[in-house]
């Protein structure tokens, strides 16, 4: 886990993520968004309060990342195992703050401070499958164990007009397990496995090109946390060969 400083920009990243399942190559997508309170997210799991992370900090249930990047990873899927949430591993959970409503999932926190950004939580899991999804990865994918799925994220167009019509925020909060290679505008993967989509109700989102950067599978994805209010400064791109999302804010 390391942070980049670039002018106004910091980039955070993660290629490899200690994982409840003992793998090492673990791809998460990340959204960034900024809470300082208990946050409900997409019906799945609750944000513990910032004094719930140092709770966990002070028990050694935090793993401390770059001090000097001031990045901090907060890793908590030792509390998952690979299909199920055990009832004493929920327990705990829940006592630290963390309301977990689902059986399955694994979810990595991480909370960045720099000169650029107010404190932030970089979030990732893997919850709540939306029905009009699940239709569509039905036609592409013929295992229904999330575990054991190969499928492929939609093309962007059809994920545009998905968030278009549900007002939904889907970008794609994935485990990706051993994946080779990302193009989101091809749509090409390699050998992937992994489970997919989080609905997270917090924002509309546009996805657009982003003719500044050369990559031209890479898609921006512009947060509106409030409809009339377009936070125009967070930015998605992959980082293979993990297949893990990078965040930049600027």
């Amino acid at each position: 886990m390391d942070a980049e400083h670039q002018g106004n920009k910091t980039l955070v990243k993660c290629c490899t993520v200690r994982h409840c399942g003992g793998m090492n190559e673990e791809g998460f997508y990340r959204l960034m968004h900024r809470v300082h309170a208990p946050k409900q997210i997409g019906g799945s799991f609750q944000f513990g309060s910032f004094a719930r992370y140092r709770q966990l900090e002070a028990e050694g249930d935090a793993h401390i990342g770059d001090a000097e990047e001031g990045l901090t990873h907060f890793d908590i899927t030792d509390y998952f195992e690979a299909g199920s949430v055990e009832p004493r591993k929920r327990a705990r959970l829940k006592s630290l703050g963390f309301d977990i409503r689902s059986t399955a999932g694994h979810i990595s926190i991480n909370r960045c401070r720099s000169t650029h950004t107010a404190d932030a939580y970089v979030f990732s899991f893997s919850y709540g499958k939306p029905r009009e999804l699940l239709k569509h990865f039905a036609k592409q994918n013929s295992r229904p164990d999330p575990y054991d799925c190969a499928v492929k994220l939609p093309d962007p167009e059809w994920l545009a007009d998905f968030i278009s019509r549900t007002g939904r925020l889907l970008t794609g909060e994935a485990i990706a397990h051993r994946m080779k290679s990302i193009s989101w505008g091809k749509v090409q993967y390699g050998e992937n496995n992994f489970h997919y989509m989080a609905d997270v109700p917090l924002a509309d989102v546009v996805m657009r090109k982003r003719p500044r950067y050369a990559d031209d599978n890479e898609y921006r994805i512009v947060l509106v946390p409030h409809r009339n209010e377009i936070q125009d400064n967070l930015y998605v791109t992959t980082n293979p060969p993990f297949g893990c999302m990078s965040i930049w804010e600027g």
